[in-house]
């Protein structure tokens, strides 16, 4: 009996002992934001990737090494963890440390409501609530403008569509061929994925100082542009710390470039500045760089300064992007005269106005009905869906049946009468059956080869004398039995997701399936397919 007491006393001293280690090692955290945050909140556009940041911090004596995971549904209702694998942290306290992860949600009420935190025993250590700030949707045709400057480019909020609410198309009453989004980020919260910024459309940065940027986010950045984003940079004072940082292989301008301070820009001033203005002078003297444009770069506006020529805005193809710099800052250049903010920030970014007649004939044409927009969805997505094959072998069953039909009645039944043996219908009508079951089963062996495999349909953008692409590709994976798989696509910067819903919607799958994620491998993982057709969405980029 005192043995036994002393075992359960061992055991549960044990118990105890191994409680206190895993409370030693809690793991705290919270989610620090969720997309852009725009005036009315954060923003993500649905089936484009998103970003979400975590701050983590390790309260225990050991070294934590686990997982972020976001779960969402795909297309077909299928649940999708998007996993953000190797998060690390030291032990003994510390500062908190961020990390981001990045999901994609097909539409707000699929949003995820938490990020889970899971050690590499698949165990689950916290549970990270989402904001309670309600997310908002971009339509596909919003412009969405990322400003990373600090202080923010106050005047930029000015040039946001006032038509534009979340979700909503604003046909007839915009201003500008599309709706204009004004967003804020310190720059450096910015994704350390090029991808976390797909939403986006143009990033400006104001005299940047790229030391904030990690090397990740400095090579998302680049990444992006080289992608099909528009970086816009106000150089002013900063030139120095641009030509000696990552950037500058991507930078428009080139050369030491001394900085210099001007009081008029004229030709600046003739442009963007209202005709009514008389001093035509800055208030107080604006710093520019004289950095020449690099070599490939072209200047898209020139002026003259106190030492000069100068190549106020200068233009760089980069990839499928393109880099934009201003000579001066572009917050001091808008506070330190009275420029029409929507023509300076239209020339760097080609964002031009409607005219009156057509805003006025494009709501005639919506008051009466008459939308004759096109949807691209289902033209772009046609070629990865096995339509052919699809209907060949719905056609193949049909005249199955027609012929199971003709010779299963109509044939034997004339074949019975003439023999004047009617009475056994019954017995023919039923070895017909049993034949045409025996034949469809060996037909379905026969063709479920031609269901079987990969369709893709990939845009590649090459470069002149360059063997470097990318470009957006799709997917369609047909399988004619029940299995699992795993799909990954090759590249340095490539991605892969769920396919984008059907704006029109979507069937879905009564019980759901699970499957991984893990968009910084471009790999799905264990994704089901139940003898039918899934379809996924990636981005390559590679040497052809």
């Amino acid at each position: 009996m005192n043995r036994m007491r002393a075992t359960r006393l061992c055991l549960v001293l044990l118990l105890g002992l191994g409680a206190a280690v895993t409370h030693a090692q809690i793991v705290q955290g919270q989610v620090v934001g969720i997309g852009f945050q725009t005036s009315k909140g954060p923003v993500i556009r649905e089936g484009q990737w998103f970003p979400i940041l975590v701050t983590l911090q390790c309260q225990g004596s050991q070294v934590f090494s686990g997982e972020l995971r976001v779960e969402t549904a795909d297309l077909d209702g299928d649940r999708v963890a998007y996993t953000q694998p190797q998060v690390t942290l030291a032990g003994e306290g510390g500062p908190p440390k961020r990390f981001w992860c990045y999901a994609v949600a097909e539409a707000l009420n699929e949003l995820p409501t938490a990020v889970d935190l899971v050690s590499d025993q698949d165990a689950l250590v916290a549970e990270l609530p989402l904001p309670a700030q309600p997310v908002a949707t971009l339509v596909s045709e919003d412009l969405l403008i990322l400003d990373l400057s600090y202080p923010h480019v106050t005047r930029l909020d000015g040039l946001e569509s006032s038509t534009w609410s979340p979700g909503e198309r604003t046909e007839g009453r915009r201003e500008f061929y599309r709706n204009v989004v004004v967003a804020h980020l310190p720059a450096a919260d910015l994704p350390d994925r090029w991808w976390g910024l797909e939403a986006v459309d143009v990033v400006i940065w104001d005299k940047p100082d790229p030391v904030v940027l990690s090397i990740a986010q400095r090579d998302a950045l680049r990444a992006w542009v080289r992608a099909g984003g528009q970086l816009i940079i106000g150089v002013g004072p900063q030139w120095g710390a641009l030509r000696k940082s990552d950037l500058a292989d991507i930078l428009p301008l080139a050369g030491e470039g001394a900085t210099v301070e001007v009081t008029r820009l004229p030709a600046l001033f003739d442009n963007v500045a209202p005709s009514t203005w008389r001093t035509r002078e800055f208030r107080t003297p604006v710093a520019v760089t004289t950095a020449q444009p690099a070599a490939g770069a072209f200047r898209t506006l020139g002026d003259f300064g106190p030492t000069g020529a100068l190549a106020l805005v200068t233009m760089r193809l980069v990839g499928s992007g393109r880099v934009v710099t201003l000579a001066g800052g572009l917050a001091d250049m808008l506070d330190q005269a009275p420029l029409e903010v929507d023509k300076l920030v239209g020339a760097l970014i080609d964002l031009n106005r409607y005219p009156t007649v057509f805003k006025d004939k494009e709501a005639e044409t919506l008051h009466y009905g008459l939308d004759d927009r096109e949807r691209l969805y289902d033209g772009f997505v046609k070629p990865v869906q096995f339509t052919a094959t699809t209907a060949l072998l719905g056609l193949f069953a049909f005249l199955f049946v027609a012929a199971y039909i003709v010779l299963a009645t109509l044939a034997s039944w004339a074949w019975l009468r003439g023999r004047k043996q009617t009475h056994l219908s019954w017995t023919v009508f039923a070895g017909c059956a049993v034949l045409a079951s025996a034949a469809s089963l060996g037909t379905v062996s026969a063709v479920q080869g031609l269901s079987r495999g990969v369709h893709s349909f990939c845009i590649v953008d090459l470069e002149a004398g360059s063997t470097e692409g990318r470009g957006p590709c799709l997917f369609g994976y047909c399988s004619p039995v029940r299995q699992r798989v795993d799909l990954a696509l090759a590249g340095d910067a490539g991605w892969l997701r769920p396919l984008a819903r059907n704006p029109r919607g979507a069937t879905r799958y009564v019980t759901p399936a699970r499957y991984a994620n893990l968009p910084t491998r471009g790999l799905v993982q264990d994704m089901l397919v139940r003898a039918t057709l899934k379809q996924v969405a990636g981005h390559w980029a590679g040497t052809l």
